[in-house]
């Protein structure tokens, strides 16, 4: 095998000369040529040392061509100090005679511009990719690293769909100084560089390499300042960017030109086109793709960072699902929250053991001392700097309020993972104690929790807003470190992958953090793309414990973002893949997944709880994981609600409460969530006094939790609110809804005022006060109706509050319109019985009933009680407020028996809880009908 040095150096432009596959360059075996350059090319090799493949960049340098050594050199040294997702990792830098080489990571997958051209791509797909290619510059630019030849050829794509930034031989330190290197005149170029001459076609997406005295980037893409030749800083980068992005949106660069000179002199006057009048691309995109590509650097965004954050801007939709509605959603959110903990369930994952398998020494303890380095980019000082500066940019003052709290229980985190790695590598290493098995096996958890911490220390430092805002439900993602320490938790897990498929599983599990993460910060078809990307990936590794674990993200995507019936079958094959691998951790996962699938979504309550039973069969023999168990708790206390076994469904939901305040702490966000759904289910069934007291004590814990003035403590304000006024507490209510309202504007939160005022519209109600009721309902009426559309249902229950209000005004025509269309339109969507049909029907009734026409007012309330009376819990509110509007009718009509024989069946309503206001109706109504009864 021969070695590529002095008589075999491989000129890169002399196919005679090219090194062969079986070459050795250093200690790397050559395998094939993948791209080639002017002076340059790029071959894939073997690393035998570390047993991976890599990519190796070379360059022949020759006289004239030692600058370009330079060059190279800079860009090893540069790439070295980056280590970021979405940049390539060079591992290596070295030289063989006169030649250098660059050992960087091997993507699989091809250039931007490949990706681009590959299908069509809608302009929210392009801006996806081009964020992630964009926090590859931002970390660059965090290290004072300027790119300076940014274009689509120089980022892989990889099979993941993650972009890659790489190709940094033009980076030099943004040090504010003028860019130095020898440049030819303009005016000697105008006509002898083509544009497509500097077009790199190779599949890392390496450029022709700049040759001497060649203006330094690439003509098409470079900032005014390039072609000047004079400040060159990452504003440059950030113009060289949206050119691409620009290009790659509309099919065609901004500045016209097709050689050097005529490209300069459109950017440097700015002469740029039109962007297309009838593109699909959002106005928001095109303001900060125009401001990006300012003539003047100071006009840009101050850094990529701002860019970046602008374009995740006009991808963000208008409204989300939150804790919402106290009636409505209370119940969605009862039910959404207990699926949570199984984003952060145990999985298994693989970490080099370089230092564990080290041979024991007299250095004692020492030996396992350097367990702080593994976390030097995942969660360091740096990072934490950064982290710290993205959160004092957040608008809200509870986010920038909250990072002492939020960095300091990572921190916390990360200590807790050093030392417990420590432990595990002296338990082995130094005291022999532990069985190398199990310290594999420890090595395993230990990563994917540093995989964890990981992807929330990125997101953190990411500047998204929903990454900072939900930054408690991102720290909950990391499952316990103490798991890593339980011998029977472990000793059921799984071994090492083998080692030709560890790097590969490694990088995989990875991924599958990060998906975790982007459930709660990202787009949700961003992340269903990546879920189905990481499976088929999983099926190409042939190991089946990572296919189970990648199975079942999609499967707990899919439930949460498409619906049941998507996610049931992959939810199958995760068990079924998790069975025949053994992996007992991902089947209690898949088989609570197809227990809350099969009883909450499909109504097949019993194969439900007969799958819940499996699962809490396998857990006894895992040693009871405490987030497994809470999950199957949480999951067993949703399906018996949704059976119709409300009692049976509030204690196993306080069962579940009491678990996880013992075993979490009673401030964890998880139990948080369990008190306030536990609060939300009591005012649902009638428990007012208990519901009022969960809600405030819901109060207390969120407050320590996250801050008084967090918009989750303002939901809590605005639940207990409408607990208040079911009470007939209006003044105290008033006052709850007025500080939710505070926190909620002083935080720019405006989506969720509509509730708010729907219940200071109530308060007026309650208070005879119609026509201020009637403005306030109009206008939480208009905030869902921005916030959620026309046809959801939160919005056509909120018209139906309007149409309430109209009717007390004798605006009866209006309120009749209103009625008519919600009830066909929310029966449509949602079924006949569903509760705000109901509730629309009955004001239907009462319309009818004020207009005189007493037979169709009890044909409305007979419809009304059939389809209630089929819905249990669900419908009781409106089957007691019809039945008692009934006998309120009858007793008009003078029919006093058929009156009391309503009341009656009202009353016995009652037992199962009831509104103050029904209940001091029907009491009312008692004392009337037993006042005209004849005396005996």
């Amino acid at each position: 095998m021969a070695s590529l040095g002095a008589g075999a150096a491989g000129y890169p432009n002399d196919s005679d000369l090219a090194p062969d596959r079986g070459d050795l360059i250093g200690r790397y075996v050559v395998l094939e040529e993948i791209g080639r350059g002017a002076v340059g090319q790029v071959v894939a090799a073997y690393d035998p040392e570390l047993d991976r493949k890599v990519a190796l960049k070379l360059m022949q340098v020759r006289g004239t061509q030692q600058v370009s050594s330079v060059r190279l050199l800079r860009e090893a040294q540069a790439m070295a100090r980056l280590s970021h997702p979405s940049v390539i990792t060079v591992h290596d830098v070295g030289t063989v005679d006169d030649d250098v080489f660059i050992a960087m990571e091997f993507v699989e997958g091809g250039s931007l511009r490949e990706w681009l051209r590959a299908q069509p791509r809608s302009w929210q797909e392009i801006v996806r990719m081009f964020i992630s290619a964009g926090e590859g510059l931002d970390a660059a630019h965090r290290q004072g690293i300027v790119h300076r030849d940014f274009k689509p050829d120089n980022v892989l794509v990889r099979d993941d769909r993650r972009a890659c930034v790489g190709d940094f031989g033009l980076a030099r330190c943004d040090e504010g100084a003028p860019t130095t290197v020898e440049i030819e005149d303009l005016r000697s170029t105008l006509d002898t560089l083509s544009v497509s001459s500097a077009s790199a076609r190779s599949r890392l997406g390496m450029p022709g390499m700049t040759r001497t005295g060649a203006t330094m980037g690439t003509p098409a893409y470079m900032a005014p300042e390039q072609h000047l030749r004079v400040t060159v800083d990452h504003r440059s980068d950030q113009f060289a960017f949206c050119v691409a992005l620009w290009e790659a949106l509309v099919g065609a660069r901004p500045f016209a030109g097709t050689t050097l000179g005529t490209i300069a002199l459109s950017v440097t006057s700015g002469q740029r086109e039109p962007f297309p009048r009838d593109s699909k691309v959002s106005a928001r995109v095109r303001a900060a793709l125009e401001r990006g590509l300012s003539i003047d650097p100071a006009q840009r965004f101050p850094s990529m960072a701002k860019l970046l954050e602008e374009l995740r801007a006009s991808l963000r939709r208008s409204g989300r699902w939150s804790r919402g509605s106290l009636i409505m959603l209370g119940m969605l959110a009862l039910l959404t929250v207990a699926t949570l903990g199984g984003a952060a369930m145990i999985a298994a994952g693989v970490i080099s053991l370089s230092d564990s398998n080290a041979p024991a020494s007299a250095s004692g303890p020492a030996l396992c001392s350097r367990a702080d380095l593994q976390m030097r980019g995942v969660w360091d000082d740096e990072l934490r700097g950064q982290a710290e500066q993205a959160f004092a940019r957040a608008e809200q003052p509870y986010v920038r309020d909250s990072f002492a709290r939020i960095a300091a229980s990572l921190d916390a985190t990360r200590d807790a993972w050093v030392n417990a790695h420590t432990r595990a590598c002296e338990a082995t290493r130094v005291y022999g104690e532990q069985s190398e098995e199990l310290l594999d096996r420890r090595m395993i958890c230990l990563a994917q929790r540093r995989n964890e911490i990981e992807a929330v220390g990125a997101a953190l430092v990411s500047g998204d807003p929903e990454a900072s805002e939900g930054a408690d439900k991102l720290l909950a993602t990391i499952a316990p470190i103490s798991d890593c320490d339980d011998s029977t938790l472990l000793e059921a897990g799984l071994a090492a992958p083998p080692k030709q498929a560890r790097e590969q599983v490694e990088r995989l599990r990875a991924s599958l953090a990060e998906l975790t993460v982007m459930r709660r910060t990202g787009d949700p078809a961003e992340a269903k793309r990546l879920a189905a990307a990481l499976v088929t990936q999983a099926e190409d590794a042939g190991y089946d414990p990572v296919l189970a674990e990648a199975l079942y993200a999609q499967a707990s995507l899919l439930e949460a973002i498409v619906g049941p019936s998507e996610a049931l079958e992959v939810a199958r094959r995760a068990a079924v893949t998790a069975t025949r691998s053994g992996h007992r951790f991902e089947l209690v996962r898949a088989l609570t997944l197809i227990a809350w699938v099969e009883g909450t979504g499909r109504a097949n309550f019993e194969v439900g709880l007969w799958l819940l039973d499996q699962a809490q069969a396998e857990l006894a023999a895992l040693g009871d994981p405490v987030i497994l168990v809470l999950q199957v708790k949480s999951d067993r206390a949703a399906i018996l609600t949704m059976q119709g076994e409300y009692e049976a469904g509030l204690r196993a939901f306080e069962q579940a409460l009491e678990f996880a305040e013992a075993k979490l702490g009673p401030e964890h966000v998880r139990a948080a969530d369990l008190r306030f759904n536990i609060a939300a289910s009591m005012h649902y069934l009638g428990h007012y006094e208990q519901a009022e007291q969960a809600f405030r004590a819901s109060i207390n814990v969120y407050t320590a939790l996250v801050g008084a003035a967090h918009p989750e403590v303002a939901q809590c304000h605005n639940n207990l609110a409408a607990t208040l006024l079911a009470r007939g507490q209006a003044d105290e209510a008033e006052r709850h809804v007025d500080r939710a309202i505070e926190i909620w504007e002083t935080n720019g939160v405006n989506s969720q005022l509509g509730g708010a005022y729907g219940n200071l519209a109530e308060v007026s109600r309650v208070r005879g006060d119609h026509a201020e009721a009637l403005v306030m309902f109009e206008r939480a009426y208009a905030i869902k109706l921005e916030v959620f559309g026309p046809d959801h249902p939160i919005t056509i229950s909120a018209g139906g509050a309007v149409a309430n209000a109209q009717l007390q005004l004798g605006r009866y025509d209006e309120a009749e319109s209103r009625f008519v269309d919600g009830i066909a339109r929310l029966s449509e969507i949602a079924g006949p019985e569903h509760p705000q049909v109901l509730e629309l029907r009955l004001g239907l009734a009462e319309l009818a009933h004020l207009r005189g026409h007493e037979a169709n007012a009890l044909a409305q309330l007979d419809t009304l009680q059939q389809f209630a009376a089929t819905t249990g819990a669900d419908g009781r509110h409106y089957l007691l407020a019809a039945t008692i509007m009934q006998a309120e009718i009858e007793r008009e009509r003078g029919r006093t028996q058929q009156a009391l024989a309503a009341l009656a069946r009202a009353e016995e309503l009652f037992e199962a809880g009831a509104d103050e206001q029904l209940r001091t109706a029907a009491t009312n109504l008692r004392a009337q009908l037993e006042a005209a009864q004849p005396r005996r």
